[in-house]
């Protein structure tokens, strides 16, 4: 859904008079001055048991049934309300016709009755000078002293925006000016709110940008998440990975394995040397299978090998663990279930193929102390470094077309690599296949690698089953957040053990953040649990504390941004930097985090224990509010460059160009209204415009990268498939050796939350409303790896995992979900 904003009616209303008195003729603001305030302290036991009465006396459930044309002038107004005392201001002005352009204030007076028609009236009527500035309304001296009555009460009460409850600074619930917008409403919620100034309550959207879009259609103040950009920026980043796949790296891996298999199949036909013949073999048939799982076509292989041919194709179908001779893994099962497409990978058949197939190059791996083993890789090597694809192209540099771009977006491979080798031919002086067969060239290839590997394997089982040194054609990646993962579990072969699965609260603990292990501690238990998990998180802690390769890989910057948003600006309010405010935000960054394995789940190793229009009246403005976290916004620009610099460095980035500018500019302007919330700037009318609008703006974005060859989306109902929704699962650790509790490990990203938020704007207290990440934690069985779709499926069923144990203290599960009210408040628009 999008709006066709006329900015010069927009302009012109920001020159309305608001409210003017007969004897002075000043403007009297419609709306809110802005105005500091202080706090003062009260009594409530929030967190035991709180009085009902204390919390909730603004709330009025027939405040909209009240009669607010006849005025008594003389009422006693002591015990009104803020909310009351607001509308019975603007009563005054409402009853001569005034339009306001304050889309709660319009919406409440529309509701009366009797104001709709004295405003069209008057807007008909309405006689403008050349600056387009309305005439001001005249009130009689009475009225005038009314206002001026209620306007001293207002600024007293407004000194109340904030109170002391329990040590902890809160937002006033009774100040909250827009109360009356909502209805099912029950006591739960408004003591979850009054608890902490903001909660979380479970709802079913599929996409972040539908609530928003929801509160433009309702004139529900927005509070802009963290969350809808951190989520766009995974399907920014999904785009640029699924475009260099399907239109570069796809291409390249085919020419790659064509030149390597014909390499390898010319020398197996003619050599003599038995070794070298075996190897050449061998590396044919591999190179045969990967060139059959890629796009289907049959190359010759050996006699002695088609029925190995025909298996391992057939056993990477079946994705399920088995062993395999032609592997040498006779006596442990090798990891098929990894070939299960995952990730974006299931959208398309030909993405399903490109998976399975840079998984077999990236696992199957050689043994560095076998002989037969390293003849393999080192003859691969050589064939890299000398030979041509049919194009033309050298191997080495179609090789490296695919590692090196993949390495900035993941990181560095994580294992010796063919390209290891290949570095070292020259120094040892094997220059030909033949070569490789002589004992002293061998030998000092592998004392090399030796040496080299005890800096480039990071991550190993704490088991050891196979060699601890393997080679692969091009590993899978090293990253930092797997090695944590690693480390933070108990293995004991065959054993029970007390913490067989790592958390994604680890992470962030290791990386020294306070609130993650807080909540291991406090909420889990994980020190008592097993007595060597804070030796080790210690350890960690103490490795990474001086960590600096943001800069190394797209993925280490999204994992600096999510540390990011935990270091709030001093300015900040109370409530939105507070304890429970953090729980928000490791809820954001940990489904946030699970995005990213999502993303990475092809080129990482994972660790194992073994979205209108108008005319007539103009729309009125409805106010929001942006996460105030200009360290993450800052840095989600910084994430966005990174991503820039290194496909300009590799020349990739011209197709992307129009959608990153795009992205960086609401980028820009949510840190440019964060930045002015928090030094207490006026937000103008045309910025709550932008930010209304802004769920619109977000869904025409997703479309026009969900998929670059589906140039007919223009609204999120043509979209279908899995894309449609915003879960995605991925499983990030295997324990394999667990007596009792073995198992795949998953983080996942579920339905879209609601997020009511109390924020001060322009001295008023207002109840908006916001999108959040559902994030989920969960163990399957081993052999069971979920993709989206199944994910998706499960979601709908009663079987879907509960949310993290730490969110219960800002969870509001009440049956009774706040919402809208829809005959007072909407828009003509959309």
């Amino acid at each position: 859904m999008t709006k066709n904003i006329n900015y010069s009616i927009f302009l012109f209303l920001l020159n309305f008079v608001l409210f003017v008195s007969c004897d002075t003729k000043q403007p009297i603001q419609e709306d809110n001055s802005s105005d500091s305030t202080s706090m003062v302290t009260t009594n409530l036991e929030l967190e035991s048991k709180p009085n009902e009465e204390q919390i909730f006396t603004s709330y009025d459930k027939d405040l909209l049934k009240q009669d607010f044309y006849d005025i008594d002038l003389s009422q006693d107004l002591s015990t009104k309300s803020l909310e009351e005392l607001r509308l019975l201001r603007n009563a005054l002005v409402a009853k001569q016709g005034y339009l306001f352009m304050n889309a709660d204030l319009r919406g409440f007076f529309s509701a009366q009755g009797w104001y709709d028609s004295l405003m069209e009236n008057r807007w008909e009527q309405e006689n403008y000078d050349n600056n387009n500035e309305v005439k001001p309304i005249a009130l009689n001296t009475e009225e005038s002293a009314f206002a001026d009555k209620i306007k001293a009460l207002e600024e007293a009460k407004k000194k109340e925006n904030y109170i002391e409850v329990n040590g902890k600074t809160v937002p006033n619930i009774n100040n909250v000016i827009n109360l009356w917008q909502y209805e099912n409403v029950d006591e739960g919620f408004f003591r979850k709110v009054a608890q902490n100034g903001f909660a979380i309550v479970p709802n079913d959207n599929i996409q972040l940008f539908h609530v928003y879009e929801e509160n433009d259609y309702h004139q529900t103040p927005n509070f802009v998440t963290s969350d809808m950009y951190l989520q766009l920026f995974h399907m920014y980043f999904m785009y640029v990975l699924r475009t260099l796949e399907e239109e570069n790296f796809s291409p390249m891996l085919a020419n790659l394995c064509e030149g390597l298999y014909n390499a390898n199949y010319k020398l197996a036909q003619n050599e003599t040397n038995p070794e070298l013949k075996e190897a050449a073999e061998w590396n044919s048939t591999y190179f045969a299978i990967a060139i059959h799982l890629l796009n289907q076509k049959n190359k010759p292989v050996i006699a002695a090998h088609k029925e190995f041919y025909k298996q391992e194709i057939a056993k990477v179908m079946a994705a399920s663990n088995e062993n395999s001779e032609f592997l040498d893994y006779q006596t442990i099962q090798f990891p098929y279930s990894l070939f299960k497409p995952r990730g974006h990978y299931t959208r398309k058949k030909s993405l399903q193929n490109y998976f399975r197939a840079m998984i077999w190059i990236q696992t199957v791996p050689q043994c560095l102390d076998d002989d037969k083993h390293l003849h393999r890789m080192a003859l691969n090597a050589h064939f890299l470094n000398t030979e041509k694809s049919s194009q033309g192209k050298s191997l080495i540099q179609l090789y490296k077309g695919i590692l090196e771009p993949t390495t900035f977006l993941i990181g560095e491979p994580d294992n010796l690599s063919a390209l290891n080798i290949v570095n070292l031919l020259g120094e040892i002086g094997i220059q030909s296949p033949q070569t490789l067969t002589q004992k002293a060239p061998l030998q000092a290839l592998r004392a090399k690698l030796q040496t080299l590997a005890k800096t480039v394997n990071k991550i190993k089982p704490e088991i050891q089953r196979t060699c601890p040194d393997k080679i692969n054609l091009m590993p899978q990646r090293y990253l930092v957040d797997n090695e944590i993962l690693q480390r933070l579990v108990e293995i004991k072969d065959g054993e029970a053990t007390n913490r067989p699965f790592p958390k994604g609260l680890d992470v962030f603990a290791a990386f020294g953040n306070k609130a993650a292990q807080k909540n291991l501690v406090e909420v889990y238990d994980e020190a008592n649990n097993w007595k060597e998990y804070m030796p080790r998180l210690e350890g960690l802690q103490d490795k990474l504390k001086d960590y600096n390769e943001w800069d190394e890989a797209v993925y280490n910057k999204w994992i600096y941004t999510l540390l990011g948003s935990f270091e709030y600006d001093k300015r900040t309010p109370p409530h939105l930097k507070s304890d429970a405010w953090d729980l928000k935000t490791l809820n954001t960054s940990l489904a946030s985090w699970a995005e990213l394995k999502h993303d990475a789940i092809l080129y990482a190793e994972q660790p194992m224990a073994a979205e209108c229009g108008g005319g007539g009246l103009p729309e009125p403005y409805t106010v929001s509010y942006v996460e105030p976290n200009t360290v993450f916004w800052k840095r989600l620009l910084e994430l966005v460059d990174l991503n820039t610099t290194l496909l300009q460095k590799h020349n990739l980035f011209k197709p992307f160009e129009e959608k990153t500018t795009q992205m960086r500019e609401q980028i820009e302007f949510l840190n440019g209204i964060s930045e002015k919330q928090l030094a207490g700037q006026k937000v103008t009318q045309e910025e709550y415009v932008e930010l209304e609008y802004i769920g619109g703006a977000v869904e025409m974005f997703t479309l026009s990268i969900i998929d670059n060859q589906l140039s007919y989306l223009d609204s999120w109902e043509n979209v279908t498939g899995t894309d449609k929704s915003i879960a995605v699962v991925a499983d990030i650790y295997t324990n394999n050796v667990d007596k009792e509790k073995k198992g795949i490990l998953h983080v996942g990203v579920g339905k879209v939350n609601d997020i009511f938020v109390i924020v001060e704007i322009d001295g008023y207290l207002y109840l908006t409303r916001g999108g959040t990440f559902g994030y989920h934690e969960f163990v399957k069985d081993l052999d069971t790896r979920l993709n989206d779709e199944e994910w998706q499926k499960i979601l709908e069923t009663e079987d879907k995992p509960s949310f993290p144990k730490f969110l219960e203290p800002i969870l509001y599960q009440g049956k009774q979900k706040p919402k809208t009210n829809e005959k007072v408040m909407y828009s003509s628009g959309c």
